[in-house]
């Protein structure tokens, strides 16, 4: 799934950040950051540059019956979403993605062979608006096997790139909190664990600081053990 995100060397990965970090009066998370290198290794780059590009994701999820009836896709909540999406503008976010995840009942596959006209009606109404907005839209699917426990196994179907965004900089308070989750990031590389990816980086809400997440321990807090997605 990284790389329907970032499709190029990146630099980290960070979930469900409060924008509230850096102070200021934004309230909510920054559901997904990534940062990429500005340009390949070596490359010279200008010195106003920080070196590094960014793309924001707000993550909304849909529920879809093995019928291909979705119970929590509605075309009359693509104006909340914009706002929402209007409010990390704001925040100073650049290249900024609509990521929608369409939660598939097992059997979907199996039973249907095209979306049900509910939900492309949806699709088209958030495609007009994010693209007349200037926003991304990156639409992705995982269904459930059957037999199995919905909630931890799936599949993952292909993401699809319906929009790219307009390319705009980052600026404050965005560029604060970047580079403040640079330096912890930097912090915890400084001292890589054997055997370890590099951590996506987390907040715990219960420690009230960020945290690195490793695959193989699962999304929980190292400092309090609480599960922190």
């Amino acid at each position: 799934m990284m790389w329907a995100l970032c499709n190029d060397t990146y630099h980290w990965f960070a979930l469900n950040i409060p924008m509230s970090l850096v102070g200021g009066d934004f309230e909510g998370d920054l559901d997904i950051i990534v940062s990429m290198p500005s340009g390949p290794p070596g490359t010279p780059q200008p010195a106003e540059d920080t070196g590094f590009r960014y793309r924001v994701f707000e993550v909304k999820s849909a529920s879809v019956g093995a019928d291909g009836v979705a119970k929590s896709l509605k075309a009359g909540k693509t104006r909340k979403i914009v706002k929402q999406l209007q409010k990390l503008e704001q925040f100073g976010c650049p290249n900024i993605f609509l990521f929608e995840i369409h939660v598939l009942q097992a059997g979907y596959s199996d039973k249907r062979s095209s979306m049900s006209p509910e939900i492309l009606a949806a699709l088209q109404q958030r495609y007009d608006a994010l693209k007349n907005a200037n926003y991304g839209y990156l639409l992705g699917a995982h269904e459930a096997i059957v037999g199995e426990d919905e909630d931890y196994t799936a599949v993952w179907h292909t993401p699809r790139n319906l929009l790219v965004p307009k390319a705009t900089p980052p600026s404050s308070p965005f560029l604060e909190l970047a580079e403040k989750i640079n330096r912890f990031r930097n912090m915890v590389t400084a001292t890589p664990k054997t055997g370890r990816s590099l951590p996506i980086i987390g907040y715990c809400q219960a420690c009230k600081e960020l945290i690195p997440m490793y695959v193989n321990d699962g999304p929980v807090c190292p400092g309090c053990s609480r599960f922190v997605l």
